[in-house]
């Protein structure tokens, strides 16, 4: 099981709520629709983000690896790659080089 070694948060933005409903539908019976990895709405990259990296900062971790899958709009995909960079700047000049976060933008 993935879960056991790592966190999986998907996000559903999609703004059709009938075909939001169809999802969440198919999924329901799934472990990572019953353990709340699935969440509806539209999220604050830059707060994700942020909140995990102080977790890992300040958590017991010596080192740790995240990936940041995005499939979106233009716009938003340009938001994310500015967190991203944010990200890894503060741990730049934490001193926190053992702990990376990767990108991929669909």
């Amino acid at each position: 099981r993935a879960r056991d070694i790592c966190r999986i948060s998907l996000f559903c933005t999609d703004k059709d709520r009938g075909a939001c409903q169809r999802l969440a539908d198919e999924l329901q019976d799934t472990e990572l629709y019953t353990e709340g990895a699935m969440t509806f709405g539209r999220p604050s990259i830059q707060k994700i983000i942020e909140e995990h990296t102080a977790k890992v900062v300040d958590g017991s971790s010596i080192s740790s690896n995240t990936l940041v899958a995005f499939c979106g709009s233009e716009l938003m995909a340009q938001t994310v790659k500015e967190a991203k960079i944010f990200n890894d700047m503060y741990l730049s000049m934490a001193g926190n080089s053992r702990h990376k976060l990767d990108l991929v933008i669909q």
